[in-house]
This record gives structure tokens, C-alpha cells and sequence, in this order.
């Protein structure tokens, strides 16, 4: 009767193990179908590949492992990631609807960097190490992005976190980059920014900021005619704050008050400062140490 047991059981792992490994070849190759879709719809600009990949039969996500985006087919404009994980997404639609994905040691270079702030100023010294997590829904007949939370690290420390909705977005399948023509259409609601320089002596090392000590001197200039004319209690109060972490940079929050709503394009119009900044508080935390206070 045991020896009977025995035999049973051994079969069933034997089947169960055969199972599984069937299952897990069939879901990674499923999962590469996927992924090449995906890359076909890709701009002709843009284009990545990949070591290796990997599908969690148990959590159901997909581990992409070695990662190489490339610009223009240009090999100085290569972005390297050593693991993109992705716990949600829809594969139907591109962009996707929905999206939960964490991306490690995503690591920007110089070059990519100096080309993108071209003319502003500021330089590069030495590539940017980051990690990347993302969590948003997009509602189609509301035409509302659900955005749960974007977060950005660097050294394992958050620089930066934004939520919000974000509606009157129009994502077309043929087009969907025409978002990026339509933004100031989009109304902003429950928005919240935390940004975070947690190293200051690390940001020296990789960012020159040209004539740096004029411009903040302008900007300082500026904010001081803003809160001279303010006639808003909160938009004083918050024009004060960004004064402060201007000065003093290291952590600034800022939120929307609650049932505001905000054109992104009256959000990044300085014409507009006065109104937008009615719609939220913002509270500087300074530094704990000198080290923190300057940029070279």
C-alpha cells in the first residue's frame, strides 16, 4: 500500500514538473510574440533588444533582462537597462491602457543628455544611474490617465514622485503621439509632486550648470516681482516656498487642493503662474546640512 503511495506521488511530481516546464516554455514564447508586436509599432526612430526574458507563471509578470534602446540607429545614443519588470500591461493597444512596470539601473549617457538640453546650458559630465517604477490606467471614454504614481531613484534614493489625473487626453491608435501637440488642452486633477535632491555633492559631479549664479540671481529676481504683485494669500505663501528651495535646494512638495482642476498648459505658462499657484500648496523642507546647499 505505501510502495503504491510512493509510486503515485512520484508520478504526479514527475507530471507536475513536466507540466510546469511545458507551461513555462509555451508562456516565455507567447510572451516574445508579444514583446516583437510591441517593437514593430515602435517609431522608426527608436528601437530596443534584449538578452533574455523571463515569465513568471506564479506572479504573472514579465522579466526583461539586458536591455538596449537605441536612438536614430546611432550606438552613441544607446540606453543601456539591466532589468525591465512588468507586472501589468495591455498588449492590444499602443501606447498600452494600462501599464504597472519597474525599470533598474537604467543608466542615461552623457551624450543623449547634452544633446537633449542643447543650448539651455547645462551639461554633463558622467551618465545618470536610475531606477524607474510606473503605474497608470488610461479610461477611454473618460479620456482620463489614471496615473498612480511614477517614481524616479537615483543611488536608491526617490528624487522624484508625481501622481495625478490627467484628462482630455486624446490617444489615437494610428496616432499616438499626437498627445504631445495637444497637451495644454489636458486638465490637471489630485496632482502631487515630491522632488528630492538627496545629493547635492553627487549632483555637482555630474551636472554644469553654465553661469549658473546669474540665472539663479534672474530667477530670484523674477520670483521677488511675482510676489510683490501676488495678490492671492496662497499664491504668495507658495511663491515664498519655491524662493526658499530656489535658494536653498532640497525637497520641495508640491499638491493640488482639493476638487482643483488646471490646464496644463496654463501649468507651464509663467503668464499664468499666479492663477495656476492658486490651485496648489507647495512646502519647502531645507537641507540638513551646508553641503546641500549649492550647485557648481
Amino acid at each position: 500500500m505505501k510502495k503504491n503511495i510512493f509510486k503515485y506521488l512520484v508520478i504526479s511530481i514527475i507530471f507536475l514538473t513536466f507540466s510546469y516546464v511545458l507551461a513555462k516554455i509555451f508562456a516565455n514564447q507567447i510572451s516574445k510574440q508579444e514583446v516583437e508586436k510591441v517593437r514593430e509599432k515602435l517609431p522608426n526612430f527608436f528601437d530596443f533588444g534584449y538578452k533574455d526574458l523571463d515569465f513568471n507563471l506564479f506572479s504573472r509578470s514579465l522579466v526583461i533582462k539586458d536591455v538596449n534602446c537605441t536612438l536614430f540607429s546611432n550606438d552613441t545614443l544607446k540606453v543601456p537597462i539591466k532589468r525591465i519588470e512588468i507586472d501589468k500591461i495591455d498588449f492590444e493597444n499602443q501606447p498600452p491602457t494600462f501599464l504597472e512596470a519597474s525599470i533598474t539601473n537604467l543608466r542615461i549617457s552623457p551624450i543623449l543628455l547634452n544633446l537633449l538640453t542643447l543650448g539651455k546650458g547645462i551639461y554633463f559630465k558622467k551618465e545618470i544611474p536610475l531606477s524607474l517604477k510606473i503605474k497608470y490606467r488610461y479610461l477611454n471614454l473618460e479620456k482620463c490617465l489614471i496615473l498612480r504614481e511614477i517614481v524616479i531613484k537615483s543611488k536608491n534614493k526617490i528624487m522624484l514622485r508625481i501622481t495625478g489625473n490627467f484628462c482630455n487626453i486624446s490617444v489615437k491608435r494610428n496616432n499616438p503621439y499626437l498627445i504631445f501637440f495637444t497637451y495644454p488642452l489636458v486638465q490637471v486633477k489630485n496632482f502631487t509632486l515630491n522632488f528630492a535632491i538627496n545629493n547635492m555633492q553627487f549632483l555637482n559631479e555630474i551636472i554644469y550648470l553654465e553661469n549658473w549664479k546669474s540665472k539663479r540671481k534672474n530667477v530670484v529676481h523674477f520670483l521677488d516681482d511675482k510676489i510683490s504683485r501676488v495678490k492671492s494669500k496662497r499664491s504668495l505663501k507658495n511663491l515664498e516656498e519655491i524662493k526658499r528651495f530656489f535658494l536653498s535646494p532640497n525637497k520641495i512638495v508640491i499638491k493640488e487642493i482639493p476638487d482643483a482642476s488646471i490646464s496644463l498648459g496654463k501649468l507651464l505658462n509663467p503668464k499664468d503662474l499666479e492663477q495656476a499657484l492658486r490651485s496648489f500648496t507647495v512646502k519647502a523642507f531645507p537641507p540638513k546640512s551646508l553641503r546641500n546647499l549649492t550647485i557648481n
